[in-house]
């Protein structure tokens, strides 16, 4: 139905070192007032930017939850939490109702602390969360929506390499001229 990037990655979520959506007058500002080249400015925004340019220490969300009291990770941390949560509301007005939120990915499956920050304060969107069964997930797909939650609210690891060699293989099986 959508998706959160634009024409290139730069629009959406903040990423590691991608800045996320932001007002196009920065760029402007960058080349202008800074006297940066268009390529300058290219290379702030997708390599120097997001995580990275807040948390200054690592583009890595685990990294700034490991080290949540430190100059910046509380800013890049909330600041994550904060679009994905405008995300997930502005789909949820799109959709009416959601069905199923699922985390995913090192972040989505391996940060207990992301999920509930996320998915604090979202009843409105029908999302009810399970703070316990967060807190002692191990693993594997497992359901963390409390009782009364209208959305489910999923954990899905992924294996992105073995989905790559799965697909890899049968381009190989299917272009094999020896037999």
């Amino acid at each position: 139905m959508n998706t959160s990037m634009g024409f290139t990655p730069l629009e959406g979520l903040v990423m590691n070192t991608r800045c996320g959506d932001l007002d196009v007058g920065i760029i402007f500002y960058i080349m202008s007032r800074e006297s940066f080249s268009p390529l300058q400015a290219e290379d702030i925004l997708n390599k120097k930017s997001g995580i990275l340019g807040v948390f200054n220490s690592s583009s890595d969300l685990r990294d700034v939850v490991s080290d949540i009291s430190g100059p910046g990770a509380r800013m890049a941390f909330d600041m994550y939490v904060r679009r994905v949560k405008a995300y997930i509301s502005f789909y949820s007005l799109i959709l009416k109702k959601a069905d199923i939120l699922i985390f995913t990915d090192s972040l989505g499956a391996g940060l207990p602390m992301l999920r509930q920050s996320i998915c604090s304060g979202m009843g409105f969107a029908g999302i009810e969360f399970d703070e316990k069964r967060n807190q002692l997930y191990r693993g594997g797909i497992c359901d963390l929506s409390s009782g009364a939650s209208q959305t489910r609210v999923l954990v899905v690891p992924t294996n992105e390499e073995l989905m790559i060699a799965r697909e890899a293989y049968k381009e190989l099986i299917k272009n094999d001229t020896r037999s």
